[in-house]
């Protein structure tokens, strides 16, 4: 039995946001791509459905040179499309996740690397269920923000969320650190 899955949809240029329209213009959509990444653990990428165990990995995207959004793979550093609607992984009673969330990332090739964009989160949606990318509601993570990372500089920590988004510095104190989640977005210090 196959993993519940949706549709994404949508056309570049129907997408706004923060990307300025220049840069746009400075690459052809065919060069770039969307990588749809979940809120899964990079080391845990694993869920069950059936009874059985399935890895879930980013989901590429290509882009037609109408801006159809199309599946692609990743050959040789390339985007090669195949025609073929994007599917993501849908939030379902059956698997042993919930809160699923995907991540898209619009991206373009710098040599060998790709360079971001834009992204945002967005959840999951249900078996069977499509969405248009460019109308999709992104999440608002606030109190189910979860930290991803952190940086100490100059006696200050600065923690970063899933979204992208980071927390006020907190002055680091001499001794033994606790860090407290206040539910509301937000750490304290101990």
């Amino acid at each position: 039995m196959p993993l519940p899955s949706f549709t994404v949809t949508g056309n570049l240029f129907d997408i706004t946001g923060d990307i300025d329209a220049s840069e746009l213009v400075e690459f052809p959509p065919t060069t770039l791509r969307f990588t749809f990444s979940p809120n899964l653990s990079n080391i845990n990428d694993v869920v069950t459905y059936n009874d059985n165990l399935y890895r879930v990995r980013p989901v590429y995207a290509g882009i037609e040179d109408d801006g159809e959004i199309v599946h692609a793979d990743m050959v040789n550093g390339q985007v090669v499309t195949d025609g073929d609607p994007v599917q993501l992984l849908a939030e379902d009673d059956g698997l042993n996740v919930s809160g699923l969330m995907w991540k898209a990332s619009l991206e373009t090739p710098v040599g060998t690397l790709w360079k971001e964009l834009t992204s945002w989160w967005f959840y999951a949606e249900t078996d069977g269920s499509t969405v248009n990318l460019p109308t999709v509601e992104p999440a608002l993570l606030g109190s189910a923000a979860r930290i991803v990372g952190g940086l100490i500089s100059g006696g200050y920590v600065t923690f970063y969320n899933l979204d992208g988004s980071s927390v006020s510095p907190i002055a680091v104190p001499a001794g033994t650190l606790v860090f407290v989640d206040n539910g509301d977005g937000t750490w304290s210090v101990g």
